[in-house]
C-alpha cells in the first residue's frame, strides 16, 4: 500500500479516535452535572445548585434539554418564595433565546415580586425592555386604579367599565389582575357588576376564569366580597338573579367559589334567590344544591323535569336521585316512561358500534330506583 495512503489512514483514525474520546469525556462528566444530580438537586430543593444549573454556571452533561428546563422551573419557584429578585430579573428577557421557554415562569414570578415590592421601575423595565405584556397591563392598572385599597366608589365602576374595553379585557388581563380590581368593586358593594358582568367569564369549572377572578377578589377584599354577594342575592332574587346574558356560567363560577371557600350552609338563601330564575341558571345552581345535600332545592329540580332542554331534565332527575323522596316518584315515572330524547354514542368505547342513549329517561329510571331504596 502507498505510504502516503497509509499515513492518511492513520491520521484519519487518530482524528476519529480523538473525537470519540472527547465525546466519551463529555458523557462521563467533563466537570458538569449528570442528569441524576439534576434530579437530586430538584428533589432536595438545593437552591444554590439549581441557580447554577439554570444560569448554566454548571453545565448539564446531557443532550436532553428538559433537564435544564426542570432545574430552572424549580429554581424560579424557590426564588419567588425567597424574594430573590436579583436572580429572577435577568431571566424574563431570556425567554426569546434558544430554549428560552425554560425561563417562561420567571416573568410571572418576577412580576408578582415587583408588585409586592411596589417596584414600578422594574415593572417599567419588564414592559419596555423585556416586552412582557403583563407588566405593561399592571402599570396601566396601577395608573388607573391606584386607589384599590381605598377606592373612590363614586368613579370606580365607570373606570372598570372603560378598562374592560382596553387593558382589562378578558382576552388580555389574567384572572388575578381582574380579581384585584373586583376586590375593590366588592369594597364598594358593586354586586351587580361583579356577579352579572364579570363572574360569568370563561369556561365552567373551578379553573374557569370567572371562578379564579372571584377567588382572587376574596383574597384582596376579605369578607367584603361575600357580604356583597349576600346583599346581591337579597336584592336580585327570582328573574333578576343572575339575569344577564350567560348567567348560567356566573352561577357555575359562583358555586365553585362558594364550595372552594367552604361556604356550604347557603341552601335556603340560594334556593330563595333561584326560585323564578331563568332555567339555565337554575340548572347550573344544582351543582351547589347537590354538593351541599340541599333538600330544599327539590321543587326547583321538579321544575327542571318540565324543561324544553333535555340536559336540564336529566339534571332534574339526577338531583332528585340524590335529594328526592317518594313524593317525587310519580313525576319521575312520567319522564322515565315518556321522554324520547337521546344522543348517539359509541358503546363500547372505540368499538365502532353506535347506539341511541336515552339519557333523560335512563336518569329518571335510576332516580326512581334510588328514591325507592331510601323510602323502603
Amino acid at each position: 500500500m502507498n505510504s502516503r495512503l497509509l499515513f492518511g489512514l492513520a491520521a484519519l483514525s487518530l482524528s476519529v479516535g480523538c473525537v470519540t474520546f472527547k465525546q466519551l469525556g463529555t458523557s462521563l462528566g467533563g466537570g458538569g452535572a449528570t442528569p441524576e444530580e439534576v434530579k437530586a438537586a430538584i428533589k432536595a430543593e438545593d437552591y444554590p445548585k439549581l441557580k447554577d444549573l439554570c444560569n448554566k454556571t454548571t453545565p448539564i452533561n446531557s443532550d436532553i434539554a428538559n433537564y435544564h428546563g426542570d432545574a430552572c422551573e424549580a429554581a424560579i419557584r424557590i426564588a419567588e418564595t425567597q424574594d430573590d429578585a436579583e436572580f429572577l430579573k435577568p431571566l424574563c428577557g431570556k425567554r426569546g433565546e434558544l430554549f428560552g421557554s425554560h425561563y417562561n415562569t420567571a416573568c410571572p414570578a418576577m412580576l408578582r415580586l415587583a408588585v409586592k415590592r411596589n417596584d414600578r421601575a422594574h415593572l417599567q423595565l419588564m414592559c419596555e425592555q423585556d416586552k412582557y405584556d403583563d407588566a405593561c397591563r399592571t402599570l396601566k392598572t396601577q395608573g388607573t386604579f391606584a386607589d384599590l385599597a381605598t377606592p373612590d366608589c363614586s368613579t370606580l365602576a365607570d373606570r372598570v367599565g372603560k378598562a374592560r374595553n382596553d387593558f382589562l379585557a378578558s382576552d388580555k388581563a389574567t384572572a388575578e389582575e381582574l380579581g384585584r380590581v373586583v376586590g375593590a368593586l366588592a369594597r364598594c358593594g358593586e354586586g351587580k357588576m361583579i356577579f352579572e358582568g364579570l363572574a360569568h367569564i370563561g369556561d365552567a369549572g373551578v379553573n374557569g376564569y370567572g371562578t379564579q377572578v372571584l377567588l382572587t377578589a376574596e383574597k384582596e377584599a376579605g369578607p367584603a366580597l361575600f357580604t356583597t354577594f349576600e346583599k346581591y342575592t337579597q336584592e336580585h332574587s327570582g328573574s333578576k338573579y343572575l339575569g344577564a346574558e350567560h348567567g348560567q356560567y356566573a352561577a357555575n363560577h359562583i358555586t365553585h367559589w362558594l364550595l372552594e371557600t367552604k361556604r356550604t350552609d347557603l341552601c335556603k338563601p340560594l334556593v330563595a334567590a333561584s326560585q323564578g330564575a331563568k332555567a339555565p341558571v337554575v340548572n347550573a345552581m344544582m351543582l351547589y344544591f347537590q354538593s351541599t345535600d340541599c333538600k330544599e332545592s327539590t321543587p326547583l329540580a321538579v321544575q327542571l323535569l318540565a324543561s324544553d332542554v333535555p340536559a336540564f331534565r336529566a339534571e332534574g332527575c339526577e338531583t332528585l336521585a340524590q335529594l328526592g323522596d317518594k313524593s317525587h316518584l310519580s313525576k319521575l315515572k312520567i319522564v322515565a316512561e315518556t321522554d324520547t330524547s337521546y344522543a348517539v354514542v359509541e358503546r363500547p368505547e372505540d368499538s365502532g358500534v353506535f347506539v341511541k342513549d336515552y339519557f333523560v329517561a335512563d336518569a329518571c329510571r335510576r332516580a326512581i330506583g334510588k328514591v325507592k331504596l331510601r323510602s323502603e
